[in-house]
């Protein structure tokens, strides 16, 4: 074994790495009380989600719902509200479930096997719970640990296929140490988002780089060799604000799909340019039987999913007295802003849509 592969041993690299860990880890509220629960909440929110985002989430969920007994008890609907703005609803729904499914088996289980029978929870969660809150020496790998072990040992091929996916499994299950599992992993996430970044990484202050091969070849960013990310598909959508006074017409989402059970401002997608508002005007006839005539344009906003670049053309329509059916839409929130709206489940580029409204039309 030459001098780097020493430096790439287990012992090595946990004795290091946890070192580093104890010196320059960062606080988060479920780091203060890693109890079963806050653990099992924040990593299936954490999942594709910066930690700065989730902490203000983490606050109200764990306010609201203290215990897992007591998430459990709440509706789709209240955890949907709670949740608006964090993306990736599928995440709630699991959440609950999730919560669901442990409580009426007496709580959490503690191994990642009998973890991972839980909705949404797969090998990463499932590694990060056991571990994290019950100290079980389970590996996991994300993101931020596939870049790190991918440039420490020159790891090539895509980390998210195959033999290099299985390699990097292996190689987190021969690191993860049997004292301190739960610390030795939390680092190596923590090294990856810090330290080993994407672009431009730290090497000069990373605990591991005298046995890391990326650094030694003068090419960190060599790896991971991941596929290229494709394009966001580009969507062209119209919506309308229709107002009564400070109230504004809400759309429920179909319960099933992208967004399911989530709350938006009518309309559809726009397939022809130049053609937004006799679309939007044909969409409200059909659904809503709104006859009503437009009055301004009042922008566009442009919000960016992971696989969608979502445009929309936003127009402001005056009230219609025609009854609306209760079950699809909404108008019983009083706006003084598009921030009081957290009592409903709005998706992200609603809010941003109301921002526009409420800063450029009427708002008496």
């Amino acid at each position: 074994m030459n001098d780097r592969e020493t430096l790439r041993a287990p012992d090595w690299v946990q004795e290091h790495l946890l070192h580093w860990y104890r010196e320059t880890r960062r606080e988060m509220p479920w780091r203060s009380d890693p109890s079963p629960y806050h653990v099992f909440l924040s990593e299936l929110m954490l999942q594709q989600t910066r930690v700065e985002t989730v902490i203000p989430y983490f606050r109200r969920f764990t306010q609201r719902w203290p215990r897992l007994h007591d998430l459990a008890r709440a509706s789709e609907e209240e955890v949907l509200q709670e949740w608006a703005g964090l993306g990736y609803y599928s995440r709630a729904r699991n959440l609950l479930r999730a919560a669901q499914s442990a409580v009426a088996q007496g709580g959490l289980p503690s191994s990642a096997a009998e973890l991972r029978k839980l909705p949404g929870i797969g090998p990463y969660t499932a590694g990060a719970i056991a571990s994290i809150a019950f100290g079980l020496p389970e590996p996991l790998v994300d993101g931020n640990v596939e870049r790190v072990l991918c440039r420490l040992d020159g790891l090539g091929g895509d980390p998210k296929k195959g033999p290099t996916r299985k390699a990097l499994w292996a190689r987190a299950a021969e690191l993860v140490p049997e004292d301190q599992p739960g610390d030795f992993n939390q680092a190596l996430m923590e090294l990856g988002a810090l330290v080993c970044s994407p672009k431009k990484p730290k090497c000069g202050a990373c605990p591991l780089s005298g046995g890391c091969v990326a650094v030694s070849l003068g090419q960190p960013e060599r790896f991971p060799e991941t596929a290229p990310r494709k394009k966001p598909k580009p969507v062209q959508r119209a919506v309308a604000v229709i107002r009564k006074g400070k109230q504004v017409l809400l759309a429920k989402r179909p319960d099933t799909g992208l967004l399911a059970g989530m709350w938006e401002l009518p309309g559809g997608e726009v397939t022809e340019e130049g053609v937004e508002l006799d679309a939007l005007v044909d969409t409200l006839h059909a659904r809503l039987g709104f006859v009503g005539a437009p009055g301004v344009r009042l922008g566009t906003v442009v919000h960016t999913f992971t696989h969608l670049r979502m445009t929309l053309h936003v127009y402001e329509f005056g009230h219609t007295a025609k009854t609306v059916e209760p079950h699809q839409w909404y108008t019983g929130v009083c706006w003084t802003s598009a921030g009081q709206a957290r009592e409903l489940g709005l998706t992200t580029y609603t809010r941003k849509v109301l921002s526009v409204a409420f800063e450029e039309g009427e708002q008496s």
